[in-house]
């Protein structure tokens, strides 16, 4: 039973169920299987009425990327590469998107997780890839041991593209401490929200993304006026344990996506852990 102090209707019950049928969400048909539909209900139940009217316009566009979907979604992006840059390259080098501050203190992060499924499945079953050499590496030493490199593809992946500034960050260490002038590169990426591509791409970097996501009050036409929700969700992250800069998502980015680990770029009312009082809060996509 929900655990919350409102009691939810059957007509909210419907509702929730069809979401999870037309998202294909699993459904509770077994104990592992209602974990996240009993979350649901849990989350909603500590919502009035207008605060779970909302959260369940939302959830109809939220996206679910679990482990499952990582690879067949990255073979897709893969496609995605111009073959005329795939074909002149001389070695392809597959990178981890990764921050100048995360990589000075050596923090694993999910573009590292994801390599080897790039390099060791998703690249070899494309047979564009069949004549060039690929192989991973880190940015230092391609600085240091192939500095001399020739035609070389740069390919660096991740799983989420949020803001962008990370991203931008990665990128100008790269051009400004290991790039040289023959190099070609490109950002793939599973997931990235449109703000967050649009950004790299007006740095002229190279981006190819296969779900992007708008923001998920502001870039909707769900709403007539989206101040009022947006003024339901700032009333639902006051109650929540949450930093000032992840309102309304990291970058104010409105973003309904989970990942393997839920991007703090999501609302959330979707992965905070507890409230300001302290008390549990009934997150379905907790981010540890």
């Amino acid at each position: 039973m929900p655990l919350g102090d409102n009691v939810l209707s059957l007509a909210t019950l419907a509702r929730l169920t069809t979401i999870f049928q037309s998202n294909k969400w699993p459904f509770p048909d077994s104990k592992e299987d209602s974990a996240l539909f009993m979350d649901f209900c849990n989350l909603l139940s500590n919502l009035s009425i207008a605060e779970q009217e909302l959260v369940l316009i939302l959830t109809e566009d939220f996206l679910r990327v679990t482990y499952f979907d990582y690879l067949p979604l990255m073979e897709k992006v893969l496609l995605r590469i111009d073959n005329s840059l795939i074909e002149k390259a001389g070695k392809i080098f597959i990178l981890p998107l990764i921050s100048p501050k995360d990589k000075a203190i050596g923090v694993i992060k999910s573009s590292h997780n994801m390599l080897y499924d790039v390099l060791h499945q998703c690249i070899n079953r494309h047979t564009c890839f069949s004549n060039a050499k690929h192989k991973t590496s880190a940015l230092v030493d391609i600085g240091k041991i192939q500095p001399d490199r020739c035609n070389a593809l740069l390919i660096f992946v991740d799983d989420y593209i949020g803001s962008g500034l990370t991203a931008c960050e990665a990128m100008w260490d790269y051009w400004g401490s290991y790039r040289i002038e023959s190099d070609s590169v490109v950002i793939i990426a599973l997931v990235g929200q449109d703000k967050g591509v649009h950004i790299l791409k007006q740095h002229f970097f190279n981006v190819h993304v296969e779900h992007i996501r708008r923001r998920g009050i502001s870039d909707s036409n769900k709403f007539t006026d989206i101040n009022i929700p947006l003024d339901i969700m700032d009333q639902i992250e006051r109650r929540l344990k949450v930093f000032k800069k992840y309102r309304r998502g990291f970058a104010k980015s409105e973003a309904l996506v989970t990942m393997i680990r839920t991007p703090n770029n999501t609302f959330p009312v979707y992965w905070c852990s507890e409230t300001k009082k302290r008390t549990p809060w009934p997150a379905p996509f907790k981010r540890y």
